[in-house]
């Protein structure tokens, strides 16, 4: 009986070293470096009547949304390069949809309008 046991503690334990051996291979670390750099966009929103920044705005870009700081800033990972939709919306605001090209490296300013 303790010949059993101990086999079957023997086996767990070579199992979970040769799981923690792989998991720490230079291997899978080489595979785990390589990323895609990911493109941001960045901007400001603001009140095209006013000029003032609006701070709470929602921006969706490919199914990542944030909102604006205080200052009416954002910054979002877009995840993709060439052209994508960018969606900015507002309570009491028209909603602005426009296509932004991610090869440029460029700040926005978007003006949105009061209903």
């Amino acid at each position: 009986m303790k010949k059993v046991t101990l086999i079957a503690l023997l086996s767990v334990f070579i199992v979970n070293v040769s799981v923690l051996a792989r998991e720490a291979s230079p291997a899978a670390k080489t595979e785990a470096a390589v990323i895609t750099t990911f493109q941001e966009v960045k901007g400001m929103v603001f009140d095209k009547s006013t000029r003032e920044s609006l701070a709470g705005a929602s921006v969706l870009i490919n199914g990542k949304k944030v909102y604006t700081d205080l200052d009416g800033n954002f910054t979002i990972p877009a995840g993709a390069t060439g052209n994508c939709e960018l969606k900015i919306s507002m309570i009491s605001y028209e909603e602005k949809v426009m296509t932004v090209n991610l090869s440029e490296n460029t700040t926005l300013k978007i003006e949105l309008n009061q209903r």
